[in-house]
């Protein structure tokens, strides 16, 4: 097994160096070893190499459920809305049907009834 050129004193003196503003470049020039080679061996022994010190930590967030989403509104407010929603959408559907189809071939296609087409509104615009 090959000693490294780069002793423990010196390992000890990368993060300050670093802090001080100096490159990887330079501390490998200084300490008369190649960049990569500093690199590599700042990995192995868990020295980070980047300006600002090495990266937080990632942390896990937890999964989302239905339990751990926040409830913006009460059940029964839900569906009060849902249920004035759906009244709407029923009274246009009565209209829609109340309207006669213009003939009977209209009809047996399914064509729409008149004044529910985009070519009857466009001529309106």
């Amino acid at each position: 097994m090959t000693t490294s050129r780069i002793t423990d004193d010196m390992f000890a003196r990368i993060p300050a160096l670093l802090l001080e503003g100096t490159t990887k470049a330079e501390i490998a020039e200084m300490y008369g070893v190649t960049l990569g080679t500093l690199v590599v061996l700042c990995s192995q022994r868990g020295i980070s190499l980047r300006k600002g010190g090495s990266l937080p930590k990632r942390t896990k967030l937890p999964k989302r459920t239905n339990l751990t989403r926040a409830i913006d509104h009460t059940p029964a407010v839900v569906f009060e809305e849902r249920k004035a929603r759906q009244a709407v959408v029923f009274e246009e559907r009565k209209a829609r049907q109340a309207v006669e189809y213009r003939d009977l071939t209209s009809e047996f296609f399914g064509d729409p009834r008149p004044g529910y087409s985009q070519l009857d509104r466009r001529g309106r615009a």
